[in-house]
């Protein structure tokens, strides 16, 4: 496997006969064959529940999805939308929208650039696989309809959406629950050897769900993924929740795949992980696993969230399959 490579943050300070000038470069998503391994974007306890809800793969350059919202406290929410490229030279402008906004939030206008990406809020990997992610904390309507669109503009990119992906953590609402739970993101992309140079494979990926866990009181836990060009061929166990093999079947569309897993069973007290392949596909990318956990009541609810600050580093019905994992 390829090392990642990673941005970083260069310093500048220019010094005058009279003055002190400090320059701070920002941080910029470089883009990686290899793709960005999910890492742990926000984590903790709440006293609500964390609301997750997608779009899926339509086939076509403009998606809206439209998201039921719980009532509730927004703790946070993030945005993921995720465009076909086409091959990793081709660029293009397409514009993200939510709830009608487009002028914060990085949401509106975006020129994707493939292999020359330096987006801070973009992944860019592979063959021109771009996903990306947008903070919409202040943004959301919680208790009603929320609204996200994406859509190519023009360009040489392809602009075929992958779909759209919302998550919201609230506090509070009309059935609240105490949940512990994990967030994390990226777009690691495995391909078969062939596709790099020098030839090595990027078959797995593991992301882990760091902390412990009152595994006594877990009643309930929900493992959710994000595969994006999964699978085919097929793979019925491409995917394994602290060493216990999940069914990965249902992954077929060759897409865009949102699906939950219950591991319930499988919890261990401390180092969860989950472990996925890409199988006998060629081009598979996970660009998000997400981990909850809900516990039983007890004479006092931790609500604590554990978070990076936005924008501080870089970083699932079927449809058409053609042309998107190709060379």
């Amino acid at each position: 496997m390829k090392k990642m490579k990673y941005p970083q943050v260069g310093i500048v300070a220019i010094i005058g006969i009279t003055m002190l000038c400090l320059i701070v470069v920002p941080l910029v998503a470089e883009y990686n064959f290899e793709g960005f391994p999910e890492e742990t974007k926000i984590s903790g306890f709440v006293n609500g529940g964390v609301f997750i809800d997608y779009e899926p793969w339509a086939g076509t350059t403009t998606l809206t999805g439209e998201f039921d919202v719980p009532d509730g406290d927004v703790k946070w929410a993030r945005l993921y939308t995720g465009i076909w490229g086409g091959n990793p030279r081709n660029k293009g402008w397409v514009e993200v929208t939510f709830n009608g906004v487009d002028n914060e939030s990085r949401l509106g206008q975006i020129h994707l650039q493939g292999e020359s990406d330096t987006n801070p809020n973009v992944w860019c990997s592979g063959n021109g696989k771009h996903w990306m992610y947008y903070n919409v904390t202040d943004l959301v309507n919680p208790g009603s309809t929320n609204t996200a669109t994406t859509s190519k503009i023009n360009g040489s990119i392809d602009g075929r959406a992958y779909g759209i992906v919302l998550i919201v953590v609230y506090e509070g609402g009309n059935n609240p629950k105490a949940i512990q739970y994990w967030i994390n993101e990226g777009s690691d992309a495995l391909h078969y050897a062939d596709a790099a140079w020098p030839p090595v494979s990027h078959d797995t990926g593991i992301s882990y769900f760091n902390g412990t866990v009152n595994t006594e009181i877990v009643t309930k836990a929900n493992l959710t993924l994000v595969h994006l060009t999964a699978y085919d061929p097929g793979c019925n166990s491409c995917l394994k929740f602290n060493e216990h093999e999940l069914n990965t079947s249902m992954v077929d569309s060759n897409t865009f795949e949102l699906n939950t897993w219950n591991v319930t069973g499988y919890v261990a007290s401390t180092d969860n992980s989950v472990f996925y392949s890409r199988g006998e596909d060629e081009y598979i990318n996970v660009a998000n696993a997400i981990l909850v956990l809900e516990r039983r009541a007890v004479e006092k609810t931790e609500t604590n969230i554990t978070a990076i600050e936005d924008y501080d580093r870089p970083k699932g019905e079927k449809g058409q399959t053609d042309e998107r994992k190709g060379d």
